[in-house]
């Protein structure tokens, strides 16, 4: 299963051609830049994946999974990695569908059928502490974006900690900027619809352009991406033209990323003392 998980991730990123995102056919080597970014991340995914199996097992408790600084680590590794600012949605949606996997795994229960059960389990049964966390690997992701808007809505450590937020709560907020958080309790049946137009094509690429297409359309409010994500083929080699979405959109089991590079190119790298510590302010 987390074999998988891991084929998924890397056409999400490959896929071709999604119209204001990442794929293989692009002209520059932001592509590349994403697949380094793969490789720091694949480790995190397999460490989600045990942490889930022994949570399924039974050999840890929901607080023990550790989950926020598996995502610091991942989004770390993945900025250092390119040196540019990663795809954080993506990149933290793949550890948690990870984690979820494992514990499903363990626990003989199939990810489709109990997705919201395991989104309770791995996301809000989590600890504040796993937010801090979580925030400050964003900080060093250099997303500052996602950082300006924890910022307006005070998500600060002493706000975090008194309030006893968790995972799940943190990706509703970030799901506000960036879709690839939409693993969330409201987010749940959006997800559910993005997962059922994947299912039903004869390849999985052809799933993935689908999904990019449907997600394209309600961020860009565009009537013709919304039915060419309806037909029942879809050729994935065939250039489509259309706005771009703002934001990554990856999703369990249908993962779909938007990046948007920096204006002109330029790196957005870190803002020192960006975390959940020493917040931005506006």
């Amino acid at each position: 299963m987390l074999t998988d998980l891991k084929r998924a991730v890397l056409l999400t990123i490959s896929a071709p051609i999604k119209p204001g995102s990442v794929h293989r056919l692009m002209g520059d080597a932001d592509f590349e830049r994403r697949l380094l970014e793969y490789v720091a991340v694949e480790p995190h995914l397999e460490e989600a994946y045990r942490r889930g199996r022994a949570l399924g097992e039974g050999k840890l408790s929901a607080q023990e999974l550790g989950l926020g600084g598996v995502l610091a680590r991942a989004l770390k590794d993945s900025f250092e990695s390119s040196g540019e600012t990663p795809l954080v949605g993506l990149w933290s949606a793949a550890v948690t569908a990870a984690a979820m996997v494992g514990y499903s795994s363990a626990s003989n229960v199939k990810v489709y059928e109990s997705l919201r059960t395991l989104i309770t389990r791995i996301l809000y049964s989590s600890l504040p502490d796993d937010v801090i966390d979580l925030v400050e690997g964003i900080g060093d992701s250099g997303d500052v974006d996602l950082l300006e808007h924890l910022s307006r809505r005070n998500l600060t450590e002493n706000y975090v900690k008194s309030n006893g937020l968790s995972l799940g709560d943190a990706f509703e907020l970030l799901s506000e900027v960036d879709r690839g958080f939409s693993i969330n309790l409201k987010g749940y049946e959006w997800l559910l619809g993005l997962i059922r137009l994947y299912e039903g094509l004869r390849s999985p690429l052809a799933g993935v352009v689908r999904v990019y297409l449907a997600v394209a359309s309600e961020l860009s409010k565009s009537p013709e991406l919304l039915d060419l994500s309806k037909r029942h083929e879809i050729d994935p080699s065939q250039p489509l033209q259309g706005p771009a979405p703002a934001r990554s959109a990856c999703l369990l089991l249908a993962p779909c990323p938007s990046y948007r590079p920096p204006p002109g190119g330029a790196q957005r790298r870190r803002t020192p003392g960006a975390s959940a510590r020493s917040p931005r302010r506006p």
